[in-house]
């Protein structure tokens, strides 16, 4: 049961009460839950630890002098996940080969994507060091050629050697934002992944 749904119901079965004693009941109890959250604990986990709504409601009322019939139109939550919760592993047992397969079918996907893309990172940073050397190599030889005497290929290789630089500055940048791209990437699947596990850990 999340906060939200555990103070509703509240509100509504304590109606009876003072407005001021029920706004303050509602209000300690919204606290003492927000207070388990910041100590690391789920909302639903949070809510649980505080017991069941109907018996906390039987009491506040019963403290009031008030008699503790209780609205009860709520479904049972626990004994509705508990169902649940069978009915799904009855399913992932009979259903293993089939989800399974899928499951590594996915994975596969997921990996040859990520494979994929790191070799595209390292093909853009081959690039860049390939400009890096034509450009060193181009100015170089041009400086040896213009004192050779050969004045037009020394002053080609030179210019060419220039532009290679500035294209070795662009591809520099480019790969960057390329390489923190496929990092953010990757981390965003690694986390999806992980996501999946823990949300099906928890429903079973």
């Amino acid at each position: 049961m999340t906060k939200s749904e555990f103070l509703i119901i509240l509100r509504k079965n304590l109606i009876s009460l003072p407005e001021q004693d029920r706004r303050k009941t509602i209000q300690y109890y919204a606290e003492m839950i927000d207070d388990r959250i910041e100590e690391g604990f789920s909302e639903e986990d949070a809510v649980e630890q505080i017991g069941p709504v109907y018996e906390l409601i039987a009491q506040i009322k019963s403290d009031y002098g008030e008699t503790t019939s209780v609205n009860t139109s709520e479904p049972n939550r626990k004994q509705h996940k508990k169902s649940v919760n069978i009915g799904v592993m009855i399913l992932l047992i009979l259903g293993f080969p089939l989800w399974f397969s899928l499951l590594m079918a996915v994975f596969s996907v997921l990996l040859v994507l990520c494979v994929s893309l790191w070799s595209c990172i390292i093909a853009l940073w081959s690039v860049f060091v390939s400009f890096i050397a034509c450009s060193v190599g181009g100015i170089i030889l041009g400086v040896i050629f213009n004192m050779l005497g050969r004045f037009v290929s020394g002053t080609a290789m030179i210019g060419a050697g220039i532009i290679l630089t500035g294209l070795t500055i662009f591809t520099f940048y480019a790969c960057k934002a390329a390489t923190k791209g496929a990092a953010y990437l990757t981390k965003e699947t690694a986390v999806f992944i992980k996501n999946c596990f823990t949300k099906k850990e928890a429903s079973l």
